[in-house]
C-alpha cells in the first residue's frame, strides 16, 4: 500500500513538473516531441481557444481541451500522461487507434446483442469497461496525431465510446473538442444528438433533486442544471441550421422557466421565434414567451419592455394561431385585460407621482393617457376623476422660495451669428 502511493505520488510529482517545464517554453513539434504548453494545457492559448466568451460559459473564453483536474486522479492521470506527454507521431497515432478500434468493435458488436433493458448488471460493468478502454485509445490517438483526418475520428469515437461508458461528462468533452476543431464534421448531427441527450438527462437529474456527487463519472460534480443549459446553448450556435437547433433553444428557454429565470427564458422564446419562424414550436414558443414576460415584469415602478413585448405576442398569437388559441382561449383572454390594466396602472402611477409634486399639468397629461388609450380598464373612471378634481389648480406649483431663483438669471437663447438680413450679402 506505502509502495502504491509513493508511485502515485512519484507520478503526480513528474506531471507537475511537466507542467513547470511546459509553462517556461513550448517545445517545438516534430517526431518524437511534444508541443503542449502551459497555455494549451490550461485554455488560455489564444490559438487553442474556442473564441467565443458569453455568460453560460462562466469562466470566459476557454479550449476544452484545457487540462482539468479530473485528469490528475487517480483513473485518469496513467491516460493524460500517455496522451499528452508521450509524443507526437504519425506511427503512434495510428497504432492506438487500430487499438482502439478493434477494443471498440467487439464491445459495440457484444453490446448490440443485448437486451439492454434485461441485461445484467455484470455484463453491463464489463462491456462498460471494454468502452472505456477504446476510449482511453481513441484519447491517445488524437494527441499523437493531432490536426489529421485520424484525430477527427479518434475524438468521434473517444464520444461516443464514452456515452456507452455513461460516461458523460468525457463523452461531452471529446465532442466539444471536435466541434472546436471540425466545425463541419460530417458526423454533426449524431454529435448533436449524444449531447442533447445528455443534456436533457443532467437537467432530469436536476429536477428530481440530485445534489453533490464526487466520483459519479456519468454527471458533473456540481451545477448539473448550469451544466445542462451551457450544453444546449452551445448546440445551437454550434449547428444553428441544425435539426436540433429549435429543439435546443426550446429546451434552454424550458430550463430557465422551470429555474424561474423567467427574464432569460422570455429571451430564449423570443430567440426561437425569430430565429425559426418555420419550427413546430412556434406557437409554444409565443405562449410561453407571454408567460415568461409577464412573471418578469416587476412593477409599474420599472422598465415595462416586457409588458408591451407581452402585449404584441398576444396580438401576434390572435393573427398567427387562429386555431391553436381556441384551447388558451380563457387564459389569454385574462391576460389581455390584465396586460391592459397593468399599461394602465403604469400612467395611472405617473400622473400620482407628478400630482403628489403639484405638477398638475404633467398629471393630467398622464391621467388623460389613461382615459383615452385603457378607457375599458378599472382606473379609467379614477383618472376622470382626478383630472376634473385638478382642473382649478395651477399647473405648475408655486415657487416657495423666490428669492434662491432669482440668484440665477435665466438663460437666454443664444443668438444667430448672422442675422436674416446679412445671409444674402454673404453669399453674393
Amino acid at each position: 500500500m506505502k509502495q502504491s502511493n509513493l508511485c502515485c505520488s512519484m507520478l503526480l510529482l513528474g506531471v507537475a513538473s511537466l507542467f513547470a517545464i511546459s509553462g517556461c517554453s513550448s517545445v517545438k513539434s516534430g517526431e518524437g516531441s511534444s508541443s503542449w504548453s502551459l497555455g494549451r494545457l490550461l485554455g488560455t492559448d489564444a490559438n487553442a481557444a474556442r473564441g467565443e466568451d458569453d455568460e453560460y460559459d462562466v469562466f470566459g473564453e476557454k479550449s476544452p481541451d484545457r487540462m482539468q483536474w479530473g485528469d490528475l486522479s487517480p483513473s485518469r492521470i496513467g491516460t493524460t500522461v500517455q496522451a499528452r506527454f508521450s509524443g507526437q507521431t504519425q506511427e503512434g497515432g495510428e497504432a492506438a487507434f487500430r487499438e482502439g478500434k478493434e477494443i471498440y468493435d467487439r464491445a459495440l458488436a457484444d453490446w448490440s446483442r443485448q437486451d439492454t433493458e434485461a441485461i445484467s448488471e455484470e455484463t453491463r460493468d464489463a462491456l462498460q469497461e471494454q468502452f472505456r478502454e477504446a476510449a482511453t485509445q481513441f484519447e491517445i490517438a488524437a494527441n499523437r496525431w493531432p490536426d489529421s483526418a485520424l484525430e477527427h475520428d479518434a475524438l468521434f469515437l473517444q464520444g461516443e465510446a464514452r456515452f456507452f461508458a455513461d460516461d458523460y461528462v468525457l463523452s461531452n468533452r471529446a465532442f466539444e473538442i471536435l466541434l472546436n476543431k471540425y466545425s463541419g464534421s460530417r458526423q454533426l448531427d449524431l454529435i448533436e444528438q449524444r449531447r442533447m441527450e445528455i443534456a436533457m438527462y443532467w437537467l432530469s437529474m436536476d429536477r428530481d433533486g440530485a445534489g453533490w456527487a464526487i466520483g459519479d463519472s456519468s454527471r458533473p460534480n456540481s451545477g448539473l442544471d448550469e451544466e445542462g443549459r451551457r450544453i444546449l446553448h452551445r448546440i445551437r450556435l454550434d449547428d444553428p441550421t441544425g435539426k436540433l437547433a429549435d429543439d435546443a433553444t426550446l429546451a434552454l428557454a424550458n430550463a430557465f422557466f422551470e429555474a424561474g429565470r423567467y427574464a432569460d427564458a422570455a429571451d430564449a422564446y423570443e430567440d426561437l421565434r425569430q430565429t425559426y419562424p418555420g419550427s413546430s414550436h412556434q406557437f409554444y414558443a409565443h405562449l410561453f414567451e407571454l408567460k415568461a414576460r409577464l412573471a418578469s415584469y416587476r412593477g409599474p415602478n420599472y422598465d415595462g419592455t416586457d409588458l408591451l413585448k407581452a402585449e404584441k405576442i398576444m396580438e401576434a398569437m390572435v393573427r398567427q394561431f387562429p386555431n391553436e388559441i381556441e384551447q388558451e382561449r380563457d387564459y389569454l383572454a385574462s391576460e389581455a385585460t390584465r396586460i391592459r390594466e397593468l399599461l394602465a396602472e403604469r400612467d395611472w402611477t405617473l400622473g400620482q407621482y407628478y400630482e403628489k409634486r403639484g405638477e398638475n399639468r404633467a398629471a393630467k397629461f398622464y391621467y388623460a393617457k389613461v382615459t383615452d388609450n385603457y378607457d375599458d380598464t378599472t382606473l379609467a373612471g379614477e383618472a376622470d376623476e382626478r383630472i376634473a378634481a385638478l382642473g382649478g389648480r395651477p399647473d405648475v406649483p408655486a415657487q416657495k422660495v423666490p428669492w434662491i431663483a432669482d440668484l440665477f438669471p435665466v438663460k437666454e437663447r443664444n443668438k444667430p451669428l448672422l442675422s436674416p438680413g446679412n445671409r444674402e450679402s454673404i453669399f453674393r
